[in-house]
């Protein structure tokens, strides 16, 4: 997975998160929706302004953007792994997995 791919994903699971189309989001940006799918998509690689136009349409930090960098790119570690196999799920979906992981936390930290 290359950079633009992952930065694309956490657009999209920001989008979903506020339940906006594609279309709203543009709109909410002053970007075409055409060119959010494909930053989406990773099929763009988006400039500066519209990181930034982005960032003001989720209401979000622009460092929030970035936060899917925190981890190994290449997806090889468990923590990346069960990143990306969340990031596209959605928002219910994520706090049930939260969930079920802070249980796992607290079984641990009982030991």
């Amino acid at each position: 997975m290359n950079i633009a791919e992952i930065f694309g994903r956490q657009i999209k699971s920001y989008r979903k998160a506020l339940s906006l189309s594609q279309e709203e989001l543009a709109e909410r940006c002053g970007l075409h929706s055409t060119y959010i799918g494909q930053v989406e998509r990773g099929e763009k690689n988006a400039s500066l302004e519209s990181i930034q136009k982005l960032s003001r349409g989720l209401n979000i930090p622009i460092a929030k953007l970035f936060e899917c960098f925190t981890f190994e790119t290449d997806e090889s570690t468990p923590a990346a792994k069960i990143y990306y196999t969340v990031l596209n799920m959605e928002n219910d979906t994520q706090k049930h997995i939260l969930n079920i992981i802070n249980e796992i936390s607290e079984i641990n930290k009982n030991r």
